[in-house]
Protein backbone atom coordinates (compact mmCIF):
# COMPACT_ATOMS: atom_id res chain seq x y z
CA UNK A 1 0.00 0.00 0.00
CA UNK A 2 2.88 2.43 0.69
CA UNK A 3 3.99 2.14 -2.83
CA UNK A 4 0.46 3.84 -4.38
CA UNK A 5 -0.58 6.11 -1.64
CA UNK A 6 3.28 7.16 -0.26
CA UNK A 7 3.86 7.22 3.53
CA UNK A 8 6.74 7.10 6.02
CA UNK A 9 6.33 4.25 7.42
CA UNK A 10 3.13 2.00 9.15
CA UNK A 11 0.80 2.94 10.02
CA UNK A 12 0.07 4.83 7.19
CA UNK A 13 -3.91 5.91 7.42
CA UNK A 14 -5.19 6.87 3.46
CA UNK A 15 -8.64 8.13 2.53
CA UNK A 16 -9.91 6.99 -0.51
CA UNK A 17 -12.85 7.34 -2.99
CA UNK A 18 -15.21 4.39 -3.81
CA UNK A 19 -13.32 4.45 -6.96
CA UNK A 20 -9.85 3.66 -5.03
CA UNK A 21 -8.71 7.09 -5.32
CA UNK A 22 -6.37 8.53 -2.75
CA UNK A 23 -8.14 11.47 -1.47
CA UNK A 24 -5.22 11.95 1.30
CA UNK A 25 -3.17 11.12 3.74
CA UNK A 26 -4.10 11.31 7.60
CA UNK A 27 -1.55 13.03 9.79
CA UNK A 28 -2.79 14.13 12.57
CA UNK A 29 -3.71 13.27 16.15
CA UNK A 30 -5.10 9.55 16.23
CA UNK A 31 -8.18 9.66 17.89
CA UNK A 32 -11.86 10.29 17.09
CA UNK A 33 -11.47 13.81 16.85
CA UNK A 34 -8.63 13.84 14.96
CA UNK A 35 -9.85 11.36 12.35
CA UNK A 36 -13.11 13.23 11.93
CA UNK A 37 -11.22 16.04 10.63
CA UNK A 38 -9.55 14.52 8.27
CA UNK A 39 -12.53 12.45 7.31
CA UNK A 40 -14.24 16.20 6.85
CA UNK A 41 -10.99 17.65 5.21
CA UNK A 42 -11.44 14.93 2.76
CA UNK A 43 -15.13 15.77 1.97
CA UNK A 44 -13.78 19.78 1.86
CA UNK A 45 -10.98 19.15 -0.79
CA UNK A 46 -13.58 16.47 -3.01
CA UNK A 47 -16.08 19.94 -3.51
CA UNK A 48 -12.73 22.04 -3.76
CA UNK A 49 -11.45 20.22 -6.44
CA UNK A 50 -15.47 20.05 -8.14
CA UNK A 51 -15.63 23.94 -8.19
CA UNK A 52 -11.77 24.33 -9.24
CA UNK A 53 -12.62 22.48 -12.32
CA UNK A 54 -15.77 24.39 -12.87
CA UNK A 55 -13.07 27.15 -13.28
CA UNK A 56 -13.92 28.80 -9.52
CA UNK A 57 -9.67 30.62 -8.73
CA UNK A 58 -10.37 30.43 -5.04
CA UNK A 59 -11.27 26.54 -4.85
CA UNK A 60 -7.83 26.50 -6.76
CA UNK A 61 -6.54 27.81 -3.43
CA UNK A 62 -8.31 25.35 -1.42
CA UNK A 63 -7.45 22.36 -3.38
CA UNK A 64 -3.98 23.24 -2.65
CA UNK A 65 -4.26 24.11 1.11
CA UNK A 66 -6.15 20.58 1.37
CA UNK A 67 -3.22 18.71 -0.87
CA UNK A 68 -0.51 20.48 0.87
CA UNK A 69 -2.17 19.28 4.38
CA UNK A 70 -2.65 16.19 2.97
CA UNK A 71 0.91 15.34 1.42
CA UNK A 72 -0.27 15.31 -1.77
CA UNK A 73 1.20 19.18 -3.62
CA UNK A 74 4.17 17.42 -4.64
CA UNK A 75 7.77 18.29 -3.32
CA UNK A 76 9.07 21.35 -2.88
CA UNK A 77 9.65 22.75 -6.20
CA UNK A 78 6.63 21.23 -7.27
CA UNK A 79 4.65 23.03 -5.26
CA UNK A 80 6.29 26.09 -5.24
CA UNK A 81 5.48 26.52 -8.81
CA UNK A 82 1.78 25.43 -7.93
CA UNK A 83 1.39 28.37 -5.63
CA UNK A 84 3.40 31.09 -7.65
CA UNK A 85 0.16 30.22 -9.87
CA UNK A 86 -2.71 30.84 -8.14
CA UNK A 87 -4.68 33.90 -8.63
CA UNK A 88 -6.49 34.33 -5.22
CA UNK A 89 -4.89 33.96 -1.89
CA UNK A 90 -5.44 35.82 1.35
CA UNK A 91 -3.07 37.20 3.54
CA UNK A 92 -4.31 34.40 6.09
CA UNK A 93 -3.91 31.34 3.13
CA UNK A 94 -0.81 32.42 2.60
CA UNK A 95 0.57 32.14 6.00
CA UNK A 96 -0.46 28.68 6.56
CA UNK A 97 0.67 27.98 2.93
CA UNK A 98 4.26 29.07 3.85
CA UNK A 99 4.26 27.32 6.99
CA UNK A 100 3.38 23.75 4.60
CA UNK A 101 5.50 24.88 2.16
CA UNK A 102 8.77 25.27 4.81
CA UNK A 103 7.94 21.67 5.72
CA UNK A 104 8.25 20.80 2.20
CA UNK A 105 11.39 21.97 2.09
CA UNK A 106 12.95 20.81 5.24
CA UNK A 107 11.48 17.33 3.72
CA UNK A 108 13.72 17.97 0.80
CA UNK A 109 16.95 19.07 3.52
CA UNK A 110 16.26 15.65 4.38
CA UNK A 111 16.54 13.75 1.60
CA UNK A 112 20.05 15.14 1.19
CA UNK A 113 21.13 13.95 4.76
CA UNK A 114 23.22 11.27 3.21
CA UNK A 115 25.15 14.03 1.23
CA UNK A 116 24.94 16.81 3.52
CA UNK A 117 25.69 15.24 7.02
CA UNK A 118 24.30 16.14 9.96
CA UNK A 119 26.22 19.29 10.34
CA UNK A 120 25.36 20.64 6.96
CA UNK A 121 21.04 19.64 7.42
CA UNK A 122 22.01 21.68 10.79
CA UNK A 123 23.22 24.57 8.95
CA UNK A 124 20.13 24.60 6.00
CA UNK A 125 17.97 24.34 8.99
CA UNK A 126 19.00 27.07 10.76
CA UNK A 127 19.78 29.60 7.68
CA UNK A 128 15.63 28.43 7.22
CA UNK A 129 14.99 29.81 10.98
CA UNK A 130 16.90 32.32 10.62
CA UNK A 131 15.26 33.57 7.58
CA UNK A 132 11.87 32.60 9.17
CA UNK A 133 10.83 29.33 7.56
CA UNK A 134 9.46 27.37 9.93
CA UNK A 135 7.68 24.64 9.28
CA UNK A 136 4.36 23.68 10.33
CA UNK A 137 2.32 20.90 11.47
CA UNK A 138 4.78 17.43 11.80
CA UNK A 139 7.14 18.72 10.33
CA UNK A 140 7.85 21.50 12.76
CA UNK A 141 9.14 18.92 15.71
CA UNK A 142 11.24 16.90 12.71
CA UNK A 143 12.64 20.65 12.07
CA UNK A 144 13.35 21.97 15.36
CA UNK A 145 14.63 18.84 16.73
CA UNK A 146 16.73 17.08 14.39
CA UNK A 147 17.90 20.22 11.82
CA UNK A 148 18.18 23.82 14.12
CA UNK A 149 19.13 21.71 17.34
CA UNK A 150 21.40 20.16 15.35
CA UNK A 151 22.81 23.21 14.35
CA UNK A 152 23.15 25.11 18.06
CA UNK A 153 24.74 21.89 19.48
CA UNK A 154 27.61 22.04 16.88
CA UNK A 155 27.82 25.75 17.64
CA UNK A 156 27.17 25.21 21.51
CA UNK A 157 24.66 27.99 21.13
CA UNK A 158 22.82 28.10 24.72
CA UNK A 159 20.88 30.65 23.25
CA UNK A 160 19.39 29.01 20.15
CA UNK A 161 19.53 26.27 21.66
CA UNK A 162 17.33 27.68 24.91
CA UNK A 163 14.84 28.98 21.77
CA UNK A 164 14.54 25.79 19.85
CA UNK A 165 13.83 23.93 23.55
CA UNK A 166 11.49 26.68 24.12
CA UNK A 167 9.52 25.80 21.05
CA UNK A 168 9.40 22.73 21.25
CA UNK A 169 7.94 22.43 24.60
CA UNK A 170 4.77 24.39 23.22
CA UNK A 171 4.33 20.91 20.69
CA UNK A 172 2.16 18.33 21.13
CA UNK A 173 4.98 15.45 21.24
CA UNK A 174 6.82 17.32 24.17
CA UNK A 175 3.86 17.44 26.35
CA UNK A 176 4.13 13.85 26.52
CA UNK A 177 5.65 13.58 29.81
CA UNK A 178 7.86 10.87 28.39
CA UNK A 179 9.04 13.47 25.51
CA UNK A 180 9.31 15.79 28.72
CA UNK A 181 12.00 14.14 30.08
CA UNK A 182 14.24 13.94 27.09
CA UNK A 183 13.85 18.06 26.73
CA UNK A 184 14.94 18.10 30.21
CA UNK A 185 17.69 16.22 29.09
CA UNK A 186 18.19 19.10 26.36
CA UNK A 187 17.69 21.54 28.85
CA UNK A 188 20.95 20.03 30.89
CA UNK A 189 22.67 19.76 27.70
CA UNK A 190 22.50 23.55 27.24
CA UNK A 191 23.29 24.42 30.50
CA UNK A 192 26.75 23.14 29.77
CA UNK A 193 27.71 24.65 27.05
CA UNK A 194 28.95 27.88 28.45
CA UNK A 195 31.52 25.81 30.07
Amino acid sequence: MLSTVGGRGFPTIALMSPEGELIGKHNGARSIPGFSSSIDAAAGLVMARKKAAEGDEAAKTDVFMYELDFGLAGDFETATKRFNELKMVSDEQKAKIMGSMAGLEFDSIMAMREDLGEEGVGLKAYEMYKAGRIPTGNTEVDFLFYGVLSYARTKKDAKLATEVADRLAKTEPFKDPRNAKMLEGIREEIAGFGE
